[in-house]
């Protein structure tokens, strides 16, 4: 910088014109301002394929790809009137796998969908996707195509666009990317005799790692294609089938909510998003979410609900980590629950396909469930009551009348916010706020703090009067959605007893002595713990005994449990000691609670 501004003095005495001298000077600063050049190694593309840790998540890439290729947009130019996107050809799908060996394996992904207009694409856009104009279709990155290195070597692609006569190769291993210029990385497309008299597309991939060709599981990836695809599935016109190793077809299938007998929650809710100038918005539903859930009262699927985007099933909802609500497990990853949640084209799908962006539309949706979650309770509540034929009232009562007599008591000082607390609350969903408790005597100081967008603050004028300052907390108080429990939380659980449903069973098959729904706790009188500790009298009526009792508290106590130190801690680790001494400390007070049960009919 020295030697500049010595050769610019010496430039200024030798212009005569001053005013010439100074145009001079400036231009030759702005020569001497360095542009770089952003250079991307090629070697980066074999990188981020190694987040690819599952080989059937590869294959299920080329399989997005080719129902992105179904060429929906055709479909609806000839019928705009249409509320539901109708496939009127037949699109298959086909994944072929075949070699015994990891050397001689292959994998093949055919299909007769719209094929590729235009192949080079594929290298020029990588991370560019032109897709990503297209908020219908799933592929918004332009990457999933290049996730192949992370299980072969080997891509090659056939494809044919129905506009073209030929079809289009190429050929693309991954040392090919293992360059450090990336304006060396190049690649032969050769136009070559159709493979297919209209369209569609061949991928093949080979030179399989040891590894990932035993990791191949035909049945395991058509699971996934079932889950992922259920909703497009569905449809009639698109199939999608799977050749296993030995040769045998494997056709993927909808799931059938008609399976179990139940009870339906269904419900389409508008979201006010911004009106789009794209006409085909309102045609693929970007302006609405349809909740479809079902329970099996006495059967435990073990299928929680999940969030449906693009036709894509993206993640379970109790996943969710943004979704704050108390429901997650009584509601969203309840055993007899099942179902989705339809979003259509309003959410995009992070790149690892397992969470959203965290825009605006996303929280419209997250607000939309929450609100909606009251009435499916309370849908879902009346269909379980109706299951039962319940005469148990009088030890219910008592059981339920002492529970939360303990609760109160326990708590008491507990639900008094006392000074120089903090209480995080939410004040429309898509901000946390922290306020500051005040004092008694008036005193009162209170910062915000926004974790969606900065803003400041001002303090609040010290000399707030405590009944500002109490009508400011009660509406506080009366917001929906707390980020930790409010005062006079759900904790209080009811007691039910079911003497007419078989005990429902876990994923492994194992009976269940009961179950938590909302803030219900229903002991199944069937299972062979609860039968074997009921004893009778002389003229053989069930009498309650000490066992029985224990039982039923410890029944209660498992699940308040793991309720209080879920929304004690949740960042931190459990503590077992203290949860045992927690557990017994209340079985004992209950079980004391209760001894005048001891001998009294267990019915009426």
């Amino acid at each position: 910088m020295i030697i500049s501004s010595l050769r610019i003095k010496l430039l200024n005495r030798r212009m005569n014109n001053k005013k010439w001298g100074k145009l001079f000077s400036f231009l030759f600063l702005i020569l001497l301002i360095m542009l770089v050049t952003c250079k991307i190694s090629p070697r980066l593309i074999v990188n981020i394929s190694s987040l690819y840790t599952d080989t059937n998540r590869v294959f299920m890439e080329f399989v997005d790809n080719a129902i992105d290729a179904i060429p929906r947009l055709n479909i609806l130019y000839s019928n705009l009137t249409s509320t539901e996107p109708e496939y009127k050809n037949s699109f298959k799908i086909y994944v072929t796998i075949s070699g015994k060996t990891h050397w001689t394996g292959r994998v093949t992904i055919s299909d007769n969908c719209s094929g590729m207009e235009k192949l080079s694409k594929v290298v020029e856009s990588i991370g560019n996707s032109e897709k990503k104009s297209q908020s219908w279709l799933n592929g918004q990155f332009g990457y999933g195509i290049h996730s192949y290195p992370a299980i072969c070597s080997t891509l090659e692609i056939f494809t044919k666009h129905a506009d073209n006569g030929y079809s289009e190769y190429i050929k693309m291993k991954r040392d090919d990317f293992l360059i450090d210029d990336l304006s060396n990385l190049k690649f032969e497309i050769e136009h070559v005799k159709p493979h297919t008299p209209v369209s569609g597309t061949i991928i093949t991939l080979s030179g399989f790692s040891k590894e990932s060709w035993l990791d191949i599981d035909a049945k395991l990836l058509k699971s996934e294609i079932e889950n992922h695809f259920e909703l497009l599935l569905q449809n009639p016109n698109i199939s999608i089938k799977i050749k296993d190793k030995d040769g045998k077809t494997l056709v993927c299938k909808p799931y059938d909510y008609n399976l179990h007998q139940g009870v339906i929650f269904e419900k389409v809710i508008p979201i006010a998003v911004p009106e789009s100038d794209n006409k085909f918005d309102k045609y693929f539903k970007k302006n609405e979410i349809k909740i479809f859930l079902k329970i099996n009262p006495k059967v435990s699927v073990e299928r929680p609900p999940v969030i449906i985007s693009k036709d894509r099933r993206v993640i379970e909802l109790y996943q969710i980590k943004s979704l704050r609500t108390y429901n997650k497990r009584e509601l969203w990853n309840h055993p007899s629950i099942e179902g989705y949640i339809n979003t259509y084209d309003l959410l995009n799908p992070t790149l690892t396909r397992n969470d959203f962006k965290n825009d605006k539309n996303f929280r419209l949706v997250k607000k939309a469930i929450l609100d909606a979650e009251p009435e499916i309770l309370e849908k879902f509540r009346k269909a379980v009551e109706s299951t039962t034929i319940n005469d148990f009232s009088e030890i219910e009562s008592r059981f339920n009348s002492n529970f939360k007599s303990l609760i109160e008591l326990t708590e008491e000082d507990k639900d008094k916010l006392k000074p120089g607390d903090i209480v995080r609350v939410s004040d429309s969903g898509t901000r946390i706020l922290e306020v500051l408790v005040p004092y008694k005597d008036g005193a009162f100081e209170s910062e915000l703090k926004s974790h969606s967008h900065k803003r400041k603050k001002k303090r609040n004028d010290c000399t707030d009067t405590s009944e500002d300052v109490e009508n400011e907390l009660i509406k506080m108080e009366q917001i929906r959605e707390f980020i930790i429990p409010p005062k006079g939380n759900q904790r209080n659980l009811i007691l039910k007893i079911d003497d007419t449903s078989e005990p429902i069973k876990d994923n492994e098959g194992k009976e269940k002595r009961s179950e938590l729904f909302g803030n219900t706790v229903t002991i199944y009188k069937k299972h062979q713990d609860f039968t074997k500790r009921i004893k009778k009298n002389q003229i053989e009526i069930e009498i309650i005994s000490t066992e029985l009792i224990s039982y039923i508290a410890s029944e209660m106590l498992v699940h308040y449990t793991n309720y209080s130190f879920e929304q004690s801690g949740k960042d931190k680790q459990p503590d077992r000691k203290g949860i045992l001494i927690f557990f017994t400390d209340w079985l004992y007070k209950l079980e004391d609670s209760l001894k005048n049960l001891i001998g009294k009919p267990l019915s009426k």
